[in-house]
């Protein structure tokens, strides 16, 4: 729970600007006035700086204390998120690119930390439930961000956004210092029985000896599971990001629905993500002996990709408002089944390197999330203009087959050698 928490209010930080940025721009209180080119720009600046340091906090968590690196990085977040009211109010695009860029940079350590303290607590009964449940919280703190954000702007103006998660998100990263353990032996309350379950259930992974390890950065950057996975993991985010970032645009400038509608529209994709995320959790717990892992993976990412893509080219194509939201609905929905694919691949490939692994494909995937945006955003010079839209949704969806295509062809779930491979060298000698 308190994983699934950061989760949620790291997506609430991320996302808040995201409908922010409509409601700036039409407020007659305190309104910020953003031409179509800097709206492109600071919707796409918290990823400016994201890859930055993602490898470096990554492996500070892992060799220190995982929980309070992950902690520190939401707490910044959040005093971001405080101080981006008066940021954007003094100083205009600039300021809130300033501030941005900063989130993107301390964000970096959320998903690497998450890695290495899910391959401390997840044993191997439970990979196909835990993980997915955790990454959930991408859906409910999108829902959140969405749903509230058009109340907020509407009745108590814009910077009520970034005030409320803000110290949302406060609140979790305390609670993670608080109660946060790095691994079931740090954990004193913990029970024998269940104590001595997880050690046998994960077998000789310790905290200590993750912490011990080099990295094998050779074999890692040359493993064609991990290459995959790194393509896979960028296609999803060109299609991820370039929809979630313009859905509220395409809502207001096709659709024409007002502020508040805008809002309410725009939660309906991630409360479908999180419904559909428990039912597929739910499924893969009963189907999970009827098929090997990697099918399963291979299954729900298809699922997760290809039915985004399936959506995109329809919406491309119809014209009719009930429809398109229905299909940007569903399209972005169903993407929830990812988190049963390759979203959680890193720590089967590698338990002892699974922060360093996400890392090191989620900084690659990051390009995907500055330019899939950017570059949507220079195709549609109309926000009205259908035409333009398609063109953009047909490259998404063109970009979503692809990557699952890769993954299907030379994905795994089997743990590479080089997870172990100094420690069996040594043994050997």
């Amino acid at each position: 729970m308190l994983y699934f928490s950061c989760i949620t209010v790291v997506y609430m930080l991320r996302l808040n600007l995201t409908l922010a940025v409509v409601a700036m721009t039409t407020s007659t209180d305190k309104n910020v006035p953003l031409s179509p080119a800097e709206k492109a720009l600071v919707l796409s600046s918290l990823f400016w700086g994201y890859g930055t340091l993602q490898t470096i906090l990554g492996n500070l968590g892992r060799k220190t204390n995982a929980v309070r690196v992950l902690a520190y990085c939401i707490l910044i977040s959040s005093i971001l998120s405080l101080a981006t009211p008066f940021a954007a109010i003094q100083f205009g695009a600039v300021g809130i690119i300033v501030v941005r860029v900063v989130m993107g940079i301390t964000q970096g350590g959320i998903y690497p930390n998450m890695n290495n303290l899910l391959s401390m607590w997840v044993v191997p009964q439970e990979k196909t439930v835990l993980g997915p449940f955790v990454y959930n919280g991408m859906a409910f703190g999108t829902f959140v961000a969405m749903i509230a954000s058009g109340y907020l702007a509407e009745n108590f103006d814009w910077p009520s956004i970034f005030y409320s998660s803000g110290i949302l998100a406060i609140i979790v990263s305390g609670a993670l210092l608080y109660f946060g353990k790095c691994s079931p032996s740090d954990h004193k309350g913990i029970s024998k029985e269940e104590l001595e379950f997880m050690r046998n259930s994960l077998g000789d992974r310790s905290i200590e000896t993750m912490r011990k390890l080099p990295v094998p950065w050779k074999k890692i950057l040359t493993s064609v599971p991990v290459i995959t996975l790194t393509i896979t993991h960028w296609c999803n985010s060109w299609g991820y990001w370039t929809i979630s970032s313009l859905t509220p645009t395409y809502m207001n400038g096709v659709l024409h629905f007002d502020v508040e509608s805008d809002g309410f529209l725009s939660s309906l994709p991630p409360l479908t993500s999180l419904l559909l995320g428990v039912f597929f959790t739910l499924i893969s717990m009963k189907i999970r002996n009827l098929m090997p892992p990697l099918y399963a993976k291979f299954m729900w990412n298809s699922i997760g990709m290809y039915g985004s893509a399936l959506a995109l080219i329809v919406l491309a194509y119809t014209q009719d408002k009930t429809i398109a939201i229905a299909l940007i609905t569903a399209g972005s929905g169903i993407s929830i089944a990812i988190n049963l694919g390759f979203q959680t691949n890193h720590i089967y490939l590698s338990p002892n390197f699974a922060g360093i692994l996400y890392s090191f494909t989620n900084s690659v995937a990051n390009f995907a999330s500055i330019f899939g945006p950017l570059i949507s955003t220079y195709l549609v010079k109309d926000i009205g203009n259908v035409n333009e839209w398609r063109v953009v949704f047909l490259l998404s969806a063109t970009i979503l087959v692809f990557g699952n295509t890769c993954f299907l062809f030379w994905g795994t779930t089997k743990t590479q050698e080089w997870n172990e491979g100094e420690i069996e060298k040594e043994q050997a000698e």
